[in-house]
């Protein structure tokens, strides 16, 4: 039997914004640092999203090349978004 993939939509990670977690209290102040939110970010979205889904990624998702390409490479599923495409080159 086969399974279709499921489709998952995020937004706006901010990978690579310094200041994310002072402009973001609510919802990121509790998190230590940048390298704390990446770790919550990503073990959150593969705890969801499987290899064979697909996401669409709305809004910012990095400010940073070098670290958005590290942050996309651990990341389960397709990844639809014009950011990604960029990073995703070379």
């Amino acid at each position: 039997m086969k399974f279709l993939s499921r489709i998952w939509f995020t937004s706006d990670w901010h990978i690579g914004h310094k200041r994310i977690l002072d402009f973001c209290s609510g919802t990121r102040g509790h998190l230590a640092d940048l390298d704390t939110m990446y770790a919550a970010l990503i073990k959150n979205y593969n705890n969801k999203v499987a290899p064979g889904d697909v996401c669409y990624f709305l809004g910012d998702f990095s400010f940073h090349d070098q670290s958005g390409r590290e942050a996309l490479s651990r990341l389960h599923g397709t990844k639809v978004c014009r950011q990604c495409q960029a990073l995703s080159v070379g």
